[in-house]
């Protein structure tokens, strides 16, 4: 058996069929891996601001992405715009502090101190992902 790359190419392929499938194969890789940077670093802001695990910042971003019916990647660049001082979409933001507040009470329930979740703000305030400060609950 000769290994896939020297196999023949089925009858009513061409070359420059292959050619064209794999050129849009390879589009759609470099893609997966541009969107997977932008999550990566969404998970990292939320790690940062919100002092959560990796694995609790991919489930927020998941979760968020269902309940707004976006697509991962699009709550992501919010995130990510958000931490760099742009306002965020008005239901992603209201749905994010949803979501990072049943994670916070789920952490309290577990036994775990509360969680800071602002970078903005004096000691004892936060700053919501829409930009208003409030007091530490």
């Amino acid at each position: 058996m000769l290994p896939p790359h020297h196999q023949r190419l089925p009858a009513d392929e061409t070359a420059q069929d292959k050619i064209a499938r794999l050129e849009e194969k390879n589009a759609q890789l470099q893609q997966a891996v541009r969107s997977h940077a932008v999550i990566d670093q969404a998970i990292g802001v939320l790690i940062a601001v919100h002092r959560m695990p990796a694995a609790a910042g991919w489930d927020v971003l998941q979760e968020v992405s269902q309940h707004c019916n976006l697509k991962l990647r699009t709550i992501a660049d919010g995130v990510i715009a958000w931490a760099r001082g742009e306002p965020m979409q008005q239901q992603v933001a209201q749905e994010l502090e949803a979501v990072l507040q049943r994670w916070r009470q789920r952490q309290q329930t577990a036994g775990c101190q509360d969680q800071n979740s602002g970078l903005a703000g004096a000691p004892g305030e936060t700053t919501d992902h829409q930009g208003h400060h409030r007091p530490d609950d």
